[in-house]
């Protein structure tokens, strides 16, 4: 029995052509026995060349981005930098999604967490009754 290199694409395989493959060699994904390109924007891919499960940045929603802006904050999983959703009482947090760094106008920032403005209050800080601005008049 004679041993015979993969394809290039391939990881493993059972033969030496390019519908062979068992497996994926990394920036490749399988499809029929073909292991096929990821998008250029993905280091890994998983179904589909745009399906990215790891990438040069941040990982967001199986697409690959340049940071984690406004509304998110990094959070590694399995050793890959992804971009989560913040709580939505906060406008910015981070280590998880309930540690907010700021909060919209109506909350104020105590302990970390986002609450309510008095109702007299149209913005505040530091307590609910700190106004920092008033609603006009009705």
């Amino acid at each position: 029995m004679t041993c015979v290199a993969c394809d290039s694409s391939c990881k493993t395989c059972s033969g030496s052509t390019t519908t062979s493959c068992l497996s994926c060699a990394s920036g490749f994904f399988l499809i029929s026995g073909s292991c096929l390109p990821c998008d250029f924007s993905c280091l890994t891919c998983s179904g589909s060349s745009t399906f990215c499960t790891s990438c040069a940045n941040y990982l967001l929603q199986n697409k690959c981005v340049a940071s984690c802006t406004e509304g998110l904050y990094v959070k590694i999983i399995g050793g890959i930098n992804t971009c989560d959703f913040c709580d939505s009482t906060c406008l910015t947090c981070s280590t998880n999604s309930f540690n907010c760094l700021t909060c919209s106008t109506t909350k104020y920032l105590s302990s970390s967490k986002c609450l309510d403005c008095n109702f007299t209050c149209k913005s505040c800080t530091g307590t609910s009754n700190f106004c920092t601005s008033c609603p006009l008049p009705s």
